[in-house]
């Protein structure tokens, strides 16, 4: 399948590349500075995301696109999701591109059910409070979209070897924690040939990072 990642350079989208390549996919890397990226394996693309010229030259040839963009910095204040997803969202209606990707958060919309109490109440509204306003709206893009959309809602992301997926529900009101990048790569790419979750966002984090839902 050809695939257009964007994002790629990022930790994730890094992920995602080597994980996407190991499966046989062809490969076009989407990234804002193409002198710093050193990967020779993948047809690379380059641009601004929000440039809807850049995205429609990017998606030629390819049979899915997966957002990997966003940001966790404290304090910041910012559209770039939310942009980045109509832009997107415009230009494979465009091209004839149907299946989209996107990661987004646990702790987005309803399943702030399934993130612990200090982070709901301090993290959240606090020093991610610009970062989480951006993911809601980038969420309500693709989910009106006319697209064949799935948004990843990951736990809190870190490196390391992949320990395994559990699809967390926010009926559940089970609590979670983390989930490796490469965890949420495998998790992405599985989507591409399958409708199990399209249409709908669903949350992921490691097994072992999942707890019982906190007493009342």
């Amino acid at each position: 399948m050809n695939v257009l990642i964007l994002g790629a350079a990022g930790k994730t989208g890094s992920a995602l590349v080597e994980q996407a390549l190991t499966r046989g996919h062809t490969v076009t890397a989407f990234v804002h500075s193409p002198d710093e990226y050193q990967r020779t394996d993948v047809r690379l693309a380059s641009g601004d995301a929000r440039d809807q010229a850049s995205i429609l030259a990017a998606l030629q040839g390819q049979d899915a696109v997966i957002d990997a963009l966003g940001s966790h910095i404290p304090f910041l204040k910012t559209t770039l999701e939310t942009d980045t997803a109509r832009n997107v969202i415009t230009a494979m209606t465009e091209a004839g591109v149907r299946r989209l990707l996107v990661i987004s958060t646990i702790g987005e919309s309803d399943s702030t059910r399934n993130v612990h109490d200090f982070y709901k109440h301090f993290i959240m509204p606090t020093l991610l409070r610009g970062v989480m306003k951006d993911k809601a709206s980038m969420e309500q893009a693709v989910e009106q979209s006319p697209l064949d959309w799935t948004i990843v809602r990951a736990a809190g992301l870190r490196d390391g070897d992949p320990k395994g997926v559990r699809v967390v529900s926010p009926e559940s009101a089970e609590k979670v924690r983390f989930i490796t990048r490469a965890d949420v790569a495998a998790f992405l790419l599985d989507q591409l040939t399958s409708t199990e979750y399209l249409h709908q966002a669903v949350g992921i984090a490691n097994p072992e990072e999942v707890s019982a839902p906190q007493p009342a």
